[in-house]
């Protein structure tokens, strides 16, 4: 299968860190997280960088995490092939919201529905969006849980794309399973499904430092870990998601893309 798709590189932007230290950002598992809530720090797949989730200061709800800075222009460049002209998108496991925010000024004709299991995360996004001055375009968060069933039920309009960012690898293998499946019953017929984050390829790493960052997830929780690539496109095909790209991108993170 890797054989038939096309296979990009980006170049990597001047901060060649891995940013997935953000990662506590959206588990919705028995809480390994509670002790960590105000700042939360994790290693980074460079091995030697550690990143913090944290409170703003602004006085308000919005909280930081400051791998967003280094990642979203590339991960928008990408966004911006794969995603269509106009239409609903869901960001799954938003986190704090400043990826959404940033993806709903750098692209106007979309309308952005941030999302997340974490009721604090969604006062964050609420509060970046109410800071960028975007409440007239951008709705609120939803508190969604990506394995809830009754999903349909939240969602007030036909999606055109679902947009995943550092989620599989912090959260247990059902969330990547309810992902894959959501999205084949939620797209309509050439809907896309963007999932960024590291992975490993057929079981193996691709540098020392994801497997240090894998080892470093799997000791907080067991369930946690970089999901391998392999293992996920097979699930994607069984649900019956057809894959369009693999990108690679800096700091040892791919954005893989499927279309319904």
């Amino acid at each position: 299968m890797i054989a038939e798709i096309m296979l990009k590189a980006l170049k990597p932007d001047a901060v060649a860190l891995n940013d997935d230290d953000r990662g506590l950002k959206s588990v919705r598992d028995p809480d390994p997280r509670q002790p960590e809530k105000t700042n939360a720090h994790i290693p980074s797949t460079d091995g030697n960088v550690t990143i913090d989730r944290m409170n703003s200061g602004f006085g308000d709800e919005r909280l930081i995490f400051p791998a967003t800075q280094r990642n979203r222009i590339p991960i928008g460049d990408v966004l911006a092939k794969e995603l269509p002209a106009s239409g609903l998108i869901l960001e799954i496991a938003s986190g704090s919201g400043e990826h959404g925010v940033t993806f709903q000024k750098r692209f106007p004709s979309l309308i952005w529905q941030c999302s997340d299991p974490d009721p604090e995360h969604c006062r964050s996004i609420d509060s970046w969006i109410r800071h960028e001055q975007l409440k007239l375009k951008m709705p609120p968060a939803l508190q969604l849980d990506i394995r809830d069933t009754a999903l349909t039920q939240q969602l007030g309009e036909p999606l055109q794309a679902i947009v995943a960012i550092n989620l599989l690898h912090i959260s247990a293998w059902d969330c990547t399973t309810a992902l894959l499946r959501q999205s084949a019953a939620l797209l309509p017929n050439g809907g896309t499904l963007c999932v960024y984050g590291p992975f490993c390829v057929d079981g193996q790493h691709v540098s020392e430092s994801n497997r240090s960052f894998d080892d470093s997830l799997r000791q907080r929780n067991p369930a946690w870990g970089v999901r391998d690539q392999t293992a996920v496109l097979k699930q994607a095909c069984e649900e019956g998601l057809t894959l369009q790209n693999i990108t690679l991108m800096p700091a040892n993170n791919r954005m893989i893309t499927w279309v319904r």
